[in-house]
C-alpha cells in the first residue's frame, strides 16, 4: 500500500515527465494563469491556497495537466445541486475513475489529513467558480440601440 507522500511524489514526477522540454506549454500555462488573475482579482487568493495545498501539482485552472482542469470540473458540475458536497468528499477521501480519459487512471490522493475542512470548502467553492476561457455570459440585447 502506498502512502500519501509516495502518491504525491509520483504525481509530481509524472507531471514533470509529461512537461519535460515543453517550455512553450509552461509559458502558455503561466500566461493563462496571469490572464485569469487579472480577470478574477480577489478570487485568485484561493489560487495561493491551491498552490500551498498541492492541488496545482496535478491540476491547473484552464489547461491540460495530470488531473482535470478546474474549469472542466466546474463545467461538469454546473447546475448540480449536490456538486459542492460531492467535491468536498472527493477532496477529503481522494478518488479514481471519474476523469479516466483525462488522467489515464491516475488517482487523486485524500487530503482530509492535510487540510482543514474550511480550507477544503474554500478550494471547492473556488473550483466551482472557475470558468473556461471564452465562456463569458452573453450580454443581453439592448433596447433602442438599433437605429
Amino acid at each position: 500500500m502506498y502512502d500519501l507522500r509516495h502518491l504525491q511524489r509520483s504525481a509530481l514526477a509524472m507531471r514533470e515527465h509529461t512537461m519535460n522540454g515543453c517550455t512553450s506549454v509552461r509559458r502558455t500555462m503561466v500566461a493563462a494563469f496571469c490572464g485569469l488573475a487579472v480577470q478574477a482579482g480577489p478570487a485568485m487568493a484561493n489560487e495561493a491556497l491551491a498552490e500551498r495545498s498541492g492541488c496545482l501539482q496535478c491540476h491547473s485552472v484552464n489547461g491540460k495537466s495530470i488531473g482535470p482542469a478546474f474549469s472542466d470540473i466546474a463545467a461538469r458540475y454546473k447546475g448540480d445541486n449536490h456538486a459542492r458536497e460531492t467535491l468536498i468528499e472527493k477532496v477529503k477521501q481522494g478518488g479514481k475513475g471519474n476523469w479516466t480519459k483525462v488522467t489515464g487512471g491516475v488517482l487523486m490522493p485524500p487530503f482530509a489529513s492535510l487540510l482543514a475542512d474550511e480550507e477544503i470548502r474554500e478550494l471547492v467553492d473556488w473550483v466551482l467558480a472557475a470558468e473556461r476561457p471564452g465562456s463569458a455570459p452573453e450580454r443581453p440585447a439592448q433596447k433602442g440601440r438599433n437605429r
